[in-house]
This record gives structure tokens, sequence and C-alpha cells, in this order.
């Protein structure tokens, strides 16, 4: 074999004739932070908001030191405001808001309040507890509650399965009649047993049953931040007002325009009391407003100066009668007339 001869298509090198591996430039996208510099327009990518966080917004306040940020959002997981309402979240809360939306523990309080319910249809005669049994029978019976709605949701969920099998057989277009799920207590074969689970159902939703399981197992849960879960959603729209997004944006930008430049003591006071608090302290205005206060010329030093050494009008002159006052640090002590 030729030693000149190109390797095969074993991997051992390149067949005869192939052509060079054409160069290929990879690019990988940077995340470079927005910047935002005094005295120019920020060029800053929004990026719209999660479908919990629609219609938000973010304001943004920095002095190059520290920088502050908040988000202007509707009510996040389970509150006691209503949907239309504005919530004012720093940024860092609103993370925490959305990972509590829902409750860790709500599926053992409906456990718990499952089993009050049972207590009181029992109390109610409606059940009766069989300890043989381990459960809970119609009274007057000995069918067991738990099969007999075990078996009903079980063959209701396959009466509905059957339902919407037909329904996209007969109406292949979706253009049928809608269709519900079967109800559970439909299904239950015997009419008498069907009877006495709607007397139970009945039962557990009238408003005294629902009063006292609440009152035993209450669900307090509500989405809150902070550390310790304790910081509730609070609403900051003004009673019977809801702006959609628009505009709030609109009123928060008048506001910010018609903003008063105050700190945080008067700016507290402002909104606390309406008005700013009586203990302002007023810096004297300088004499030349284009020269720094602390510049004296020479003439006026050398008539400070004057005024240091000379007795003014209705004042002892050193020497006579009362003694001279201490004197000041820098300058020369009076001395008294000749011949006193």
């Amino acid at each position: 074999m030729n030693s000149n001869t190109s390797k095969n298509s074993t991997g051992r090198g390149p067949k005869t004739g192939a052509k060079p591996a054409e160069a290929r430039v990879i690019t990988k996208e940077k995340h470079v932070p927005a910047r935002v510099v005094v005295g120019n327009i920020p060029n800053i990518d929004f990026r719209p908001p999660e479908k919990h966080l629609n219609g938000a917004i973010t304001v943004v306040i920095s002095n190059g030191v520290t920088t502050r940020s908040w988000i202007l959002h509707h009510p996040i997981g389970r509150t006691d405001l209503v949907g239309a309402d504005w919530v004012l979240s720093q940024a860092e809360a609103v993370p925490e808001l959305l990972s509590r939306k829902t409750d860790d523990d709500a599926q053992r309080v409906a456990q718990l309040k499952a089993v009050e319910r049972l207590r009181l249809a029992s109390q109610a005669g409606i059940l009766e507890w069989k300890p043989d049994l381990d459960g809970y029978v119609y009274s007057g019976t000995t069918e067991l509650r738990d099969h007999v709605v075990a078996a009903a949701r079980e063959r209701a969920q396959r009466k509905t399965k059957e339902d919407f099998d037909n329904q996209k057989k007969i109406h292949p277009k979706g253009d049928g009649p809608a269709l519900k799920p079967r109800a559970y207590p439909d299904c239950i074969k015997s009419a008498a047993i069907r009877k006495l689970e709607r007397r139970f159902i009945d039962f557990c939703q009238s408003d005294e049953v629902k009063a006292a399981v609440d009152a035993k197992h209450p669900d307090t849960f509500r989405t809150r931040s902070g550390p310790r879960k304790d910081q509730d959603q609070v609403s900051a729209c003004v009673e019977g007002r809801h702006p959609n997004s628009q505009q709030l944006f609109d009123g928060l930008v008048y506001q910010i325009g018609q903003m008063k430049a105050l700190g945080f003591a008067d700016a507290k006071s402002m909104t606390e009391a309406g008005k700013l608090s009586e203990m302002v302290i007023r810096q004297p205005a300088p004499s030349n407003p284009g020269q720094p206060d602390d510049v004296t010329s020479s003439s006026e030093e050398e008539e400070s100066d004057d005024e240091e050494t000379m007795p003014g009008a209705g004042e002892t002159a050193p020497g006579q009668g009362a003694p001279d006052l201490q004197p000041k640090v820098g300058t020369a002590a009076p001395m008294g007339r000749p011949g006193g």
C-alpha cells in the first residue's frame, strides 16, 4: 500500500478527497446587567411578567450607593383582598409570595374537617360508627359509607368518560352540547342508600355545620412574606378605587412629578399628619450666594479685628470699672489706659 494514500473511513483518518470541515463560530449570549446612567435615558430590556404578576409595575430608585426596588402587583395567593387591589411589595418579597401561593398544610386540614363532619353527622343520627367495621354506616343499615362512596365515584368516572367519548362520535367537530361530569351520588345503585347519602351531603352543607367545622379547624392560611411568613399583603389602593395597569402607571408618574423634596422625617410627617413637623431647622441663607459661606474678604477680616480690640458703644473699656473678659485665643490681651 502506498504510504501517500489517505486513511480510510475506519475512524483513523479522513477519506480520500474529503472536504475539510468548515469553521463554525459559536456565539454565547452574554447577560449584561442593565445600567442606569444619570442624565441619560436608561436602555432597559423590559421582560413581560409571569401570569401571576400580570400588569405588574416595577419601581427602581437608586443614587448609585443605595438601590431600592418595589413591585406593584395584584394580590398573590390567598389574601383578604379583592383581585383588583394593588399591593406594593419589595422586589425581594415577590418570589417568597409566589412560592407560598398555596397552603402546604391544606390536605391535612381538609382531612381533619372531613373527620369532624362525620362525627357531627353521627351525633345527628345520620351515620353510625361501627368499631368492628372500622367505619361509619348509614343509620339503620349495614352499608359502610366509605365503600359505597368509593364504588360510586369509580362508576361516575367511567360513566363520564363514556359520555364524552359518545359526544366526540356524534359531534366530531365539537359543536355538541356542553357536558358535565357525572355526580357520584347519582351513580349509587341503591335508591334508598342514594337518598341517605344526599341527606348526609345536605347536612354537611348547612351553615350551622360549616360554622362548627370551621371553628374546630379554622383555615387561617394567608400568603405572606418575610422569614416568619407573617407580613400580610396590604392594599395600596384608595377605598373604592381600583385602576387598571395603565391608569396606575399614569397616576404614579403624575405623583412623582408633583413630589416634594423632603427628608425622611418630613416625608413621614407629611404622610401621617398631612403637614410638616414644627421642628424644622432652617439654615441661614448665605449673604453672597455666589461665594461660599466660609470665605471672607480681607477688609471684612480687618473690620472684625478692630471690633475685637476697640470697645463699642455702651461697653466698658478695659481698665475702667469691671475687669476685662477672657481674651479670645490668638488675640493680644487689651492694655489698661496709661497712668491707670
